[in-house]
């Protein structure tokens, strides 16, 4: 047994004398810092030479509400089966007829005929049909329905408004 310990023992002071004797390779020139050129600096940043435009996003969002946290805070959430999320539907809330648009800070939402648009600046959101929106009180709450599980989700209004809608017109028409 010791023949091994002296045998792994020379290996290892072998190898650490290899590496110690491998040639450093050095440069002409001393080594410092390497830069790249790049369009960012670090440090705390200035006016931008050049003037961005923001893109455009949109698309079909379930969770549209809840992506414009300026317009619509979101509250609560219940996802399950109808009958869960249905005793979840607070009482007293009324059913927002189609046709109907609120305005909150600079967020329209146009309900539809089981859907509805969100609209902030150039941004357009589509909630899918099956969807259905109620008032309770000074909250706006949303339910869908994707197959056999129903989600509602609770919002508050910026500033604390209450939600109130106008009516658009009587024809009323399905984004999808």
């Amino acid at each position: 047994m010791l023949r091994y310990y002296a045998l792994a023992s020379a290996i290892v002071v072998v190898a650490i004398g290899l590496l110690l004797a491998l040639p450093r390779f050095r440069t002409s020139e001393p080594q410092g810092p390497a830069y790249a050129s790049g369009r960012a600096t670090p440090g705390v940043s200035g006016p931008d030479a050049e003037v961005r435009a923001t893109e455009t996003v949109g698309g079909i969002a379930p969770w549209a509400l809840s992506a414009v946290p300026e317009c619509f805070h979101q509250t609560a959430s219940f996802r399950g089966d109808p009958a869960f999320v249905r005793a979840h539907v607070p009482h007293a809330a009324r059913r927002v007829p189609a046709g109907s648009r609120l305005r909150v800070a600079d967020c329209t939402l146009d309900v539809r005929a089981g859907s509805a648009l969100l609209a902030r600046a150039e941004n357009r959101f589509v909630v899918p049909s099956p969807a259905s929106f109620y008032v309770a009180g000074s909250s706006l709450v949303l339910r869908q329905t994707d197959g056999s599980r129903d989600e509602l989700r609770v919002y508050r209004l910026s500033r604390g408004a209450v939600p109130r809608f106008d009516r658009l017109h009587d024809r009323v028409y399905s984004y999808e």
